[in-house]
């Protein structure tokens, strides 16, 4: 549910590069944490401000490890680094306060009663976000929810040069896009190139292993993606192009896709929408206009012969609220789903969300009766 709220682009907020800066969320952010234009050339950029202004644009400086002299008499010194003078930690809570559930009959005619639960933020994460030095920057998310589950998802980016990082670790970029059209395997290496002062093109490709159980090589996951956006501000500058809302850094673009994904045999975990799968190909099309935003994509799976398809669209009635509606389609249909939201950012870290889920089908593949569910969602990050 947390995921339709926050369709769209890569959600890794970080309220602490916000204090780095002393600028609001909504500087990088179409809603918190959904990235806007500035936002991903941020992210482009190695996590620094764009256009070589990362020093000017610092608030808080930065403390210096050596000095940079230090690089004159390496290796008899150590290079000169710094370190950010607040610790670069955040949190982000959220959760349902309201979930309901309509009465279901079960494959074998069980019946499923309605289910209307009253809960609270039931998960938090601390958030980890930081530069060290000139080209290291650290990502790092680490969650537990009342049920006791954990989980951390760690990133260290090296920036060779504005738009080329290389990013090691798990819940790399291309596994953070719009709807999960592919699997998402475990730990790998991928590498990114960006250009583009107005517009411009991306090109991104990696290997990982597959997580879980059955895929432990680092080539279980291979993937390539290139993608165009004509007009709008530049994947690499955040800048230039025509702003179509400016209050929440919507750019009048249209971006298109094309991505090759394979899987070693055997090593897509789990007993998802992706096994006995091994070869997927996808495109996606997005763009805004105005106040109006989305896109969709599909993959095609090779050897199973079936479409996987996800749209959204979504409009922003003010700069702190926004509708959505979502489609999502996987194995050519087995179960689609259409979605409706409402989010409200009261502050521009704090939301408040409510989202209906209807599947289309009544029935699911193994005879269960479809649910209709709806929740009421808070999160607030600082």
């Amino acid at each position: 549910m947390v995921s339709m709220l926050f369709w769209g682009k890569e959600a890794s907020a970080q309220p602490n590069f916000a204090r780095k800066y002393g600028t609001s969320c909504a500087t990088c952010h179409a809603g918190f944490p959904t990235t806007n234009s500035f936002g991903e050339a941020f992210k482009a950029n190695g996590y620094r401000w764009p256009g070589g202004e990362d020093n000017a644009k610092t608030k808080i400086e930065e403390t210096e490890l050596g000095a940079e002299a230090y690089k004159q008499t390496f290796p008899n010194s150590y290079w000169p680094s710094d370190i950010p003078s607040i610790a670069p930690f955040a949190v982000w809570l959220r959760g349902n306060l309201l979930t309901w559930n309509e009465e279901v009959t079960k494959n074998g005619g069980a019946v499923q009663e309605e289910v209307l639960d009253w809960g609270g933020p039931a998960t938090g994460s601390i958030l980890v976000g930081g530069n060290i030095g000139d080209n290291l920057g650290i990502l790092a998310v680490m969650s537990a929810n009342r049920s006791g589950d954990f989980n951390t998802s760690l990133r260290a980016l090296w920036t060779f040069s504005p738009g080329v990082v290389l990013s090691l670790g798990n819940s790399n970029q291309f596994f953070l896009r719009r709807g999960g059209v592919y699997p998402t395997p475990g730990t790998g290496v991928e590498m990114n190139i960006v250009r583009g002062q107005e517009g411009g093109f991306n090109i991104l490709g990696g290997v990982s292993n597959a997580g879980g159980s059955n895929g432990k090589n680092l080539t279980d996951a291979r993937y390539l993606r290139a993608k165009y956006k004509f007009g709008g501000s530049g994947l690499l500058s955040g800048t230039g192009g025509t702003m179509g809302n400016p209050y929440v850094g919507l750019d009048n673009h249209i971006a298109v896709e094309a991505t090759v994904f394979q899987y070693a045999d055997d090593a897509i975990p789990g007993n998802g929408n992706f096994m006995g799968e091994s070869t997927f190909y996808g495109a996606e099309l997005s763009g805004n206009y105005g106040s109006f935003t989305g896109g969709a994509a599909v993959s095609r799976m090779h050897d199973l012969d079936m479409l996987n398809l996800r749209a959204d669209a979504g409009y922003f009635f003010y700069p702190w609220l926004k509708g959505n509606v979502v489609y999502s389609s996987f194995r050519d249909g087995e179960n689609p789903v259409v979605s409706g939201g409402l989010t409200a950012h009261i502050r521009p870290n704090v939301s408040v969300g409510a989202a209906y889920s209807h599947p289309t089908k009544s029935l699911k593949a193994n005879g269960d009766e479809n649910q209709d569910t709806f929740a009421l969602a808070v999160g607030a990050a600082f």
